[in-house]
């Protein structure tokens, strides 16, 4: 055999071979490398649906968290309200209460001045008889009746 007729075997033999793979290999090789290719496109708009998703549901946790504040601050608000209701009603009805107990207390110190101003006129009372007692013991001299009646008038 000869060189040439060597190289020109191999040459048919690999034309051969080249031909077999390219008609039976290759189109699987192909067919796995569009399907990883499939797959990775997929993949990549898998990420960017995700990625899109993921800002969607930042913006919706920012408005339920701003929609959260605002609920708080209203109830917030309706708490303050209902706070100063609460002390206004506390506030009126402990100044009723207050001018009640001062007008009862009015009343009590009125009802002692009165059992006091008894009490003195009694005093005085026995403090006349007992002047005139002695006025009438004394004499009927009318200077020292009047001299008696002034020393009386000057203690009371």
């Amino acid at each position: 055999m000869s060189i040439n007729s060597t190289i020109f075997g191999q040459l048919i033999s690999f034309i051969i071979f080249v031909f077999l793979c390219m008609k039976y290999i290759w189109p699987s090789f192909i067919d796995l490398i569009e399907k990883r290719r499939k797959s990775i496109a997929d993949s990549f708009s898998s990420i960017e649906i995700a990625k899109n998703n993921l800002k969607q549901s930042k913006l919706e946790i920012d408005n339920l968290i701003l929609n959260a504040k605002s609920k708080a601050d209203i109830i917030i608000d309706e708490a303050n309200k209902y706070k100063i209701s609460i002390l206004n009603s506390v506030r009126s009805e402990s100044e009723i209460e207050k001018n009640k107990i001062i007008n009862e207390a009015y009343v009590k110190i009125d009802l002692k001045r009165k059992l006091v101003e008894e009490e003195l006129r009694k005093e005085i009372i026995n403090f006349i008889i007992l002047a005139t007692e002695k006025i009438t013991i004394c004499s009927i001299d009318i200077n020292k009746n009047i001299d008696i009646v002034n020393k009386i008038i000057s203690k009371l």
